[in-house]
């Protein structure tokens, strides 16, 4: 049987568009799945900032009444208003190893973003560069780190099939998790301390829409040359921390002060 391309419209067919991954990593220790509220809020356009400045369809592909595929396609005036290259962009793409699949959620992909003048599309993003995005190629031996996708060997295949190329290398980070600093590190970090320069404190929950501003400021500036970058906006950031509270303990946003003044975060 030939596959059959549907658009997600109901609350029914985002929890079908959320399952597709699991028989695809039912043999793959490694694979993390997803927290279905948290993904469910990540898709509604109602609950995630995303989509004021962005619009997406989501697709799933169907043979003999099974799910076998998904993949996004979305617009971002962010994005185009920065690089005005054209492109739109897809993500979430899973799918089982049938390039015939493959092609259709492609194609399905392509000509949304075509009806909505886009020259080409590029992915995966899901939804944005500051969400889960890029193709694995090596890693698959290990669990992805938090906001860092998974992803099937043969994709690469199906990818490289339908016509795509790469378009920037990306990496994977592994973490050690021994909870020491290397020694020359530790010492480096006592040793600014000490000038007294420099302090950390954490994130002040009394004073959250002055410190999402901090933080938006430090990132927004610090990342504006990389590759991809479009810049957060304050209600993105918002709703990634309240996101982040259901994952991580409490403390886990450190703003360092240079002089005064904030200099640096990090989301730990």
């Amino acid at each position: 049987m030939t596959v059959e391309i549907r658009e997600v419209r109901t609350k029914a067919d985002k929890l079908d568009f959320l399952r597709v991954p699991f028989p695809l990593y039912r043999h793959d220790p490694n694979w993390v799945a997803p927290l279905f509220l948290e993904r469910l809020d990540h898709l509604d356009s109602n609950k995630n900032p995303y989509f004021k400045h962005a619009d997406a369809q989501l697709f799933t592909a169907w043979r003999n009444g099974i799910a076998v595929g998904r993949i996004s396609a979305q617009v971002d005036t962010l994005r185009q208003q920065r690089y005005n290259d054209g492109l739109g962009q897809f993500g979430f793409f899973d799918c089982e190893d049938s390039q015939e699949t493959a092609d259709a959620l492609f194609s399905s992909a392509a000509t949304w973003l075509k009806d909505r003048s886009c020259k080409g599309l590029q992915g995966p993003y899901s939804f944005s560069i500051n969400d889960e995005m890029g193709l694995l190629i090596k890693g698959f031996d290990a669990p992805p780190n938090m906001m860092m996708g998974h992803g099937q060997p043969h994709y690469a295949k199906l990818m490289d099939s339908a016509g795509f190329h790469k378009a920037k290398d990306v990496i994977a980070y592994r973490t050690d998790d021994t909870g020491q600093l290397p020694p020359l590190l530790l010492k480096i970090y006592r040793r600014a301390l000490l000038r007294g320069d420099i302090r950390l404190r954490p994130l002040d929950k009394g004073r959250i829409d002055s410190e999402i501003a901090i933080i938006m400021d430090i990132f927004n500036d610090a990342w504006s040359e990389n590759w991809g970058f479009v810049p957060f906006t304050a209600e993105e950031l918002k709703k990634l921390g309240q996101d982040m509270k259901m994952l991580v303990a409490g403390g886990y946003i450190v703003i360092a002060e240079y002089k005064g003044e904030p200099a640096a975060m990090a989301v730990t």
